[in-house]
């Protein structure tokens, strides 16, 4: 029996989630269309028709590999939902989503780098920042710099999640963010 020809939502998705597995495995320099149609099981043209270049191929599917939204726990005290969001942030960037907009982070252009850069910023950062703003609050234990101590905090966890990747220190451990909130975070926001 022959199969049947995948068309519309089905190959569109069949073709993003082979985007996301070829930056994984090759990087922002050697993604080529024809990797992303041999993965897809598909030709080039059906991913020409829908998307014109590589860049806006990738972004497609960053957007569509991005899990909906960031969790914003609300577990009673400020260290406990501070450090769930660090690791809600720990497991987005350790996974495919994550290791994907790594390799275009790490791998393109300057030029190129500008619409990731803002799709990470308003689709992450800005998200789980507007989260950690939220949870300081609650705490009680706010000055006129809570807000910016609490952007600076996401900051730093992201930052180590994309820092020690890239110069081969491999992914925080649990153990090493639950640190990073007791010593370094919780008395930087004064929660």
């Amino acid at each position: 029996m022959v199969p049947r020809r995948r068309r519309g939502p089905l190959l569109e998705s069949a073709i993003l989630d082979a985007v996301i597995a070829e930056l994984s495995r090759v990087g922002w320099a050697d993604l080529t269309m024809e990797g992303v149609a041999a993965g897809a099981a598909t030709g080039k043209s059906a991913i020409y028709r829908r998307w014109p270049s590589k860049e806006s191929l990738v972004a497609a599917a960053l957007r569509h590999a991005l899990p909906e939204r960031i969790e914003c726990p609300e577990l009673g005290t400020a260290r406990d939902e501070l450090l769930v969001l660090a690791l809600s942030l720990h497991r987005l960037m350790t996974s495919p989503y994550g290791i994907a907009l790594r390799a275009v982070l790490e791998g393109c252009d300057a030029v190129s780098l500008s619409p990731f850069a803002r799709l990470f910023t308003t689709t992450v950062a800005e998200p789980a920042k507007r989260c950690a703003r939220m949870i300081v609050r609650r705490s009680g234990h706010t000055t006129a710099h809570t807000d910016t101590m609490a952007d600076m905090a996401v900051e730093a966890v992201l930052a180590l999640l994309l820092y020690r990747p890239r110069f081969g220190a491999g992914p925080l451990a649990e153990r090493e963010l639950r640190g990073l909130v007791d010593d370094v975070i919780l008395p930087v926001v004064g929660a």
